[in-house]
């Protein structure tokens, strides 16, 4: 079992709410774009919650998927140190779920999109329902197709499922 420095956690958490609470003037200066916080993640442990099971780990770094949008669960990922974030698409590039992840995730207290790869995701609900998703391309634009609800469809059987739906071009 890999140890977690819950400390270095914390101050990521607050560099992120200080990065989020810069003055416009601020935010010029610097030519940043601006940056928002999730309103769950006010809170620390909301936040470590989503660290812990979204693949946080002592040797990367928090990135943001889409500079354009908001920090928070369904836009965050860890990257290694130096890697863009900016990809496009929502992916988990530190490993995949486990079913101890997913048990986790159903645990929250917050609706969020938990990754196993850039395809298949779990969207939990504010009821504490869990469904399975799969991302595919019909044309030109991105879908998401609906696997089944958890426990019902497990990670495997999800997993199994995912590698079945096509691409359509």
């Amino acid at each position: 079992m890999q140890l977690i420095d819950a400390d270095r956690i914390q101050r990521i958490w607050r560099e992120l709410k200080a990065r989020c609470s810069d003055n416009e003037e601020d935010r010029g200066m610097t030519g940043r774009p601006p940056a928002f916080l999730y309103p769950a993640w006010e809170e620390y442990q909301n936040f470590a919650g989503w660290a812990l099971v979204s693949g946080y780990r002592d040797d990367l770094v928090l990135g943001r998927i889409d500079e354009e949008r908001i920090y928070g669960p369904d836009n965050c990922h860890w990257i290694a140190p130096g890697r863009t974030s900016g990809t496009g698409t929502p992916s988990n590039l530190t490993g995949r779920l486990t079913a101890d992840s997913v048990e986790l995730a159903m645990q929250c207290s917050v609706p969020e999109k938990w990754w196993d790869d850039d395809r298949l995701f779990l969207q939990v609900t504010n009821r504490g329902k869990g469904y399975w998703y799969v991302l595919i391309e019909v044309g030109r634009r991105k879908t998401r197709r609906k696997i089944g609800e958890y426990p019902s469809v497990s990670l495997n059987d999800a997993r199994k499922i995912a590698r079945t739906q096509t691409v359509d071009r």
